[in-house]
């Protein structure tokens, strides 16, 4: 006498653990589906970063400190760069 997978008809022989551990593995794999979900990452260009600015979708400033600030308009998130020339063309040194 031995153990045989309904589902697939694997033999699991005389090992009655393997063959139940088995028959669980089919019961999740039946009750649980896995969903995937793939997402393309959006390519940011330019002219999109434009389009945005022009829109309103996006604000953006010089601070102070000489940082270039960038707001989300939609969620107020917003973050600052440092930038690596002035507006004449000169490098700035990063500390």
């Amino acid at each position: 006498m031995g153990f045989i997978c309904q589902d697939c008809g694997k033999d699991f022989g005389n090992n009655k653990e393997w063959f139940e551990d088995h028959r669980k593995a089919h019961w999740y794999d039946s009750k649980y589906e896995l969903k995937v979900v793939i997402k393309k990452p959006q390519r940011v260009t330019l002219n999109r970063i434009k389009r945005e600015i022009v829109s309103g979708k996006i604000r953006v400033w010089m601070d102070y400190d000489g940082y270039i600030c960038f707001e989300n308009a939609s969620n107020k998130e917003m973050f600052s760069v440092n930038p690596y020339y002035d507006m004449v063309g000169n490098k700035i040194e990063v500390e």
